[in-house]
């Protein structure tokens, strides 16, 4: 799905930056935090360009987020799937002339 996107509009058109928050767990921070440092990189200027790359449509960043998302889908369905097993075994044990 295409989203219209003008690079070569002015940011103060659009008045302040927004602000970002994340929670990602001690381990990964310490380790995305040392790959930044090496390469002397603020998290600021990485998540600026990752943004802009996916503003811009990148086919290596459109790729991860599809990825994502079917892997969000197919978690989800494995859970609605545990549900309605779970179901069916209540239902037989309720109807069961064993039970």
């Amino acid at each position: 799905m295409k989203i219209k996107y003008e690079p070569t509009l002015s940011e103060k058109t659009f008045g302040s930056k927004k602000s970002v928050h994340i929670s990602i767990t001690p381990t990964k921070y310490r380790v995305f935090r040392a790959h930044l440092s090496l390469h002397e990189i603020s998290m600021q200027a990485y998540f600026e360009e990752i943004c802009g790359l996916v503003c811009e449509e990148d086919d290596y960043l459109m790729k991860i987020m599809k990825d994502l998302q079917d892997r969000k889908k197919f978690k989800s369905t494995k859970k609605l799937f545990k549900e309605e097993q779970d179901d069916i075994y209540d239902f037989i044990k309720e109807n069961s002339d064993l039970g």
